[in-house]
């Protein structure tokens, strides 16, 4: 009896994961997201930070650089990062989430910044929808592909 009771457990906890009416691992996946996203920018890290972007947000990137942008969403994610403040120890909260979309807010400490993010569902994952306004406020001077001769 053991034996059969076993993975019918198994199925069940399976299918109770699946997104059902209960949207508490929605939420814990969005926060994930949020904290993975900045994590990944603040370090540099492309591959990551472009996996968690829907591709209309990845292109944003190339926008926010005066300088003309490089072939592939993660080498401009490296290049606004040596140009930006890194958010350090970000907190995400206030997590909605509506069918296929999602906001939460982020706010920092170091430097003081605060956010609301709207995220969209592409398959089992979510996405950013936009870029955060954290890149736009705290970036420095941009540099200009046009020198003084």
């Amino acid at each position: 009896m053991k034996k059969t009771a076993l993975p019918m457990i198994a199925v069940i906890v399976a299918i109770a994961g699946c997104g059902g009416p209960d949207s508490g691992s929605d939420r814990e996946r969005v926060r994930d997201t949020v904290q993975q996203y900045f994590r990944a920018t603040a370090g540099g890290d492309g591959e990551t930070a472009c996996r968690d972007l829907t591709g209309q947000a990845r292109k944003g990137f190339a926008a926010l650089l005066a300088v003309p942008p490089a072939a592939g969403c993660e080498a401009n994610v490296r290049k606004v990062a040596r140009r930006s403040v890194p958010l350090r120890a970000i907190q995400v909260s206030h997590v909605v989430v509506i069918g296929d979309r999602a906001t939460a807010q982020v706010t920092s400490e170091r430097p003081s910044y605060t956010s609301s993010v709207t995220l969209v569902r592409e398959g089992t994952s979510w996405k950013l929808l936009y870029l955060p306004v954290a890149i736009h406020a705290f970036q420095l001077p941009r540099i200009h592909s046009h020198g003084h001769h």
